[in-house]
């Protein structure tokens, strides 16, 4: 079974549920096969509701693709989910972000990017400046939520 060609697949009509697909994973629990698809919307909190309607379209699929042997299982991402990829970091400019890295430690408006380095904006006492951090010295990130 390709994980890839079953992204794909998926990736073919999952924008009908307002969603969008992160990752497909194969995995093995306790000698039960299970295929993991996680999916996410940043403009609005995805309802159990949502889930279900996509997981049953999920079941409909050629059995070519998803034998009868493998569980299903979809879930979406956190907000506050960790951002890793490059791709993470561009689906999420402009968006409110928590850091650790060797330079800063906080909270920010991610910015900009490029492939070296990142732009934050944080707003500490009212002033508002603009750090540069290289992807090299970020030892975590995630989104955030501003209270």
């Amino acid at each position: 079974m390709d994980e890839k060609k079953i992204f794909d697949h998926i990736n073919e009509f999952i924008q009908e549920y307002n969603l969008n697909l992160h990752e497909v994973k194969l995995k093995n629990f306790i000698g039960k096969k299970i295929i993991q698809i996680l999916v996410y919307n940043d403009e609005i909190a995805i309802s159990t509701d949502q889930l279900e309607k996509f997981h049953k379209r999920i079941l409909q699929i050629d059995k070519s693709l998803i034998p009868d042997n493998y569980s299903i299982e979809v879930s979406s991402l956190g907000l506050e989910r960790e951002i890793v990829e490059y791709i993470d970091y561009e689906r999420n400019l402009g968006n409110y972000i928590y850091l650790k890295s060797d330079f800063y430690k906080g909270e920010g408006y991610l910015v900009d990017l490029n492939k070296d380095e990142i732009i934050l904006k944080i707003d500490k006492n009212k002033n508002k400046n603009k750090i540069k951090i290289p992807f090299k010295a970020i030892s975590f990130c995630r989104k955030a939520v501003k209270v």
